[in-house]
């Protein structure tokens, strides 16, 4: 399984279980045990990993791919432009139903340190973009037309 698809899974999972965390019984009513403390589980962490390390940390190894779920082929124009108004990358793809295609890497613009690019796509006329930034934080990014046909540019963060 690919990175992008575990965290799409992960993400869809978390999204999933966010009804189950809120308090309340599948009734409606509040759990008996909402105002009891938390019960110790273990010795806690005196010094827990920051995410400002990785936001600092740079890490231009980040993918930028296209998906599509939707039973057509799609034809995705994608930009990729640094923060100075660079273009890095720019090309047109015919992405087959339930293709997944990785079509570009941030490092292979060879950024200094941690910089900001803009992924941008469009699709018969609709542009969408996600401005995503090299560092350790960050994880792949990609267009995604969904079974619906739904399209957007979405990526992974810590």
């Amino acid at each position: 399984m690919n990175r992008r698809r575990f965290l799409a899974v992960c993400g869809t999972g978390i999204a999933g279980l966010a009804g189950c965390l809120d308090g309340s019984t599948p009734g409606g009513t509040e759990s008996p045990t909402d105002d009891a403390p938390p019960s110790p589980s273990g010795t806690p962490n005196d010094d827990p990993p920051s995410h400002e390390d990785a936001i600092n940390e740079p890490d231009p190894d980040l993918d930028v791919g296209i998906e599509n779920r939707s039973d057509e082929t799609q034809t995705i124009t994608l930009t990729v432009t640094r923060e100075s108004g660079e273009t890095v990358y720019e090309d047109t793809h015919d992405v087959a139903p339930g293709s997944d295609i990785d079509v570009y890497n941030l490092e292979d613009a060879d950024p200094d340190g941690v910089e900001e690019f803009v992924i941008a796509a469009e699709r018969d006329g609709q542009q969408e973009s996600a401005t995503v930034r090299t560092n350790k934080c960050y994880g792949d990014a990609f267009v995604s037309i969904a079974e619906d046909g739904e399209f957007y540019v979405t990526y992974s963060i810590c």
